[in-house]
């Protein structure tokens, strides 16, 4: 993967050299890769072909992508028949895409293909074209994906911490004051029996006694 600056208004890219198919999300069964004649490839070490001249098919899958770039090659004295492109949000409805195209010549003629994919785009599909003579024309040598976003992770924000609750304040009652008043009614030697009367002389309520003494 090279994270850098790309196509489409910037973002991260990945780079499939398609040099075997870990970065391909699904293809058909007739498709195989060529390392042969590099030199008429610009060097390129190994491409995508197929071994039929039927509508093979691979897809690339990468979430948030913006644009997708396909570099190819078609045989010099074949007529270019284009690749057709397709993008998807969810590998089940896929709508075709007009790509943009761009004649580089060479010894194969060097067709570089780019689609500005629609927002929402997490999938691209591409389609081999039916009318070449042999199976190995067209071939592709890389696909780029474009896409947004980025790997960082967020800083979390912090919970609101939640108040504790406030103790409630008591308003204290004024404290009650009373008289106390006893007469002797009988007496002997080892005591006596008396008569307690206890007067309220305050403002507040008094509802129980207790003798300190």
């Amino acid at each position: 993967m090279n994270n850098g600056g790309g196509g489409g208004g910037g973002g991260s890219t990945v780079t499939d050299p398609l040099n075997d198919y870990s970065k391909i999300f699904a293809h058909s069964s007739n498709l195989t890769f060529d390392n042969t004649n590099t030199a008429n490839f610009n060097n390129d070490a190994s491409r995508l072909t197929r071994t039929a001249t039927s509508a093979e098919w691979a897809v690339w899958k990468q979430a948030g992508m913006t644009q997708f770039m396909a570099d190819s090659y078609y045989w010099p004295t074949q007529t270019v028949s284009d690749f057709q492109f397709y993008t998807s949000a969810d590998n089940s409805t896929y709508t075709q895409a007009s790509p943009q195209k761009n004649n580089l010549g060479g010894n194969w003629t060097h067709i570089q293909y780019t689609v500005n994919v629609p927002t929402g785009t997490n999938y691209v599909k591409v389609i081999f074209p039916t009318d070449a003579t042999n199976a190995w024309d067209p071939q592709i040598a890389q696909v780029v994906l474009t896409y947004s976003g980025s790997s960082a992770t967020p800083t979390p924000t912090p919970p609101t911490p939640t108040p504790p609750t406030p103790t409630p304040t008591s308003t204290p009652v004024a404290g009650g004051s009373c008289k106390v008043v006893y007469s002797v009614t009988n007496q002997w030697g080892g005591g006596f029996n008396g008569d307690i009367v206890i007067t309220n002389t305050g403002s507040t309520a008094i509802n129980s006694y207790q003798s300190t003494k």
